[in-house]
């Protein structure tokens, strides 16, 4: 019998489980320390430690497991939850509060529940300075002996404190005041806009983009009306779309 403090302890690590999860994904991506153009340059910091990975896959692991076993002890119609951590995690949640008054092993899966958020929750000590820019845009800079018309194509990552972006492989810098112009080139809006509105741009239901902020997915930028960052909700659509 699961007592009413660990089923909320459970509760809350599933809601922060995909977040957890999402920020040990962008620290790999941030600390990969070559691109695939031959003007690579080494990082500002160095690879994320393989351990934050195998943590990540470990952790998928026994979630996946868990969703298959409640699918199968309940004998439940239809399929399983789509291979997101999302989507395996709202399923979760979903079926907690039955399985843990009916599952003879509900205690196991509360254990390793908390494991999970643990595990994952140990990797975000490290301080981030550098994150790809959202939506992860390439480069568009045409450097001379490039083939006609074919921008660079890295990384471009934004320095956290001193808010400004700059291209892994070539080096390319654009400050803040210069957002604009990278902007153009990117065709992303580099300014908040109401949630009304990236809504509109999105494709997606306001009340999807709500949810996303009230499980702090979406940051909001300080401030009335609420608005978000366009950039940061194209950048949770590809994450969704890519499982992480």
């Amino acid at each position: 019998m699961i007592d009413n403090q660990t089923a909320v302890k459970v509760t809350l690590a599933l809601q922060n489980i995909p977040g957890d999860a999402e920020w040990i994904t962008l620290q790999a991506v941030e600390g990969t320390s070559r691109g695939l153009s031959g003007r690579s340059k080494p990082q500002s910091r160095p690879p994320s430690p393989w351990g934050s990975l195998d943590d990540l896959s470990q952790s998928w692991g026994v979630l996946g497991t868990w969703a298959r076993d409640w699918h199968d002890y309940a004998d439940m119609k239809g399929h399983l939850p789509a291979a997101t951590w999302t989507c395996v995690c709202d399923f979760l949640l979903k079926w907690w509060p039955v399985m843990a008054e009916t599952h003879p092993a509900a205690d196991e899966f509360a254990s390793e529940v908390l494991d999970v958020e643990r595990h994952l929750r140990a990797h975000q000590h490290v301080e981030r300075t550098w994150l790809p820019l959202p939506g992860q845009p390439a480069c568009p800079i045409i450097h001379v002996g490039d083939e006609l018309g074919v921008g660079c194509g890295g990384l471009l990552l934004e320095h956290q404190d001193e808010r400004y972006v700059r291209c892994r492989d070539c080096g390319e810098r654009w400050d803040r005041s210069e957002y604009d112009r990278l902007a153009a080139l990117l065709g992303v809006d580099p300014q908040p806009v109401p949630i009304s509105q990236a809504a509109a741009y999105a494709q997606i239901p306001i009340r999807t983009l709500r949810d996303w902020i009230t499980r702090e997915w979406i940051v909001p930028v300080e401030g009335k009306p609420v608005r978000v960052m366009y950039a940061d909700v194209a950048a949770m659509q590809q994450r969704l779309r890519e499982g992480i």
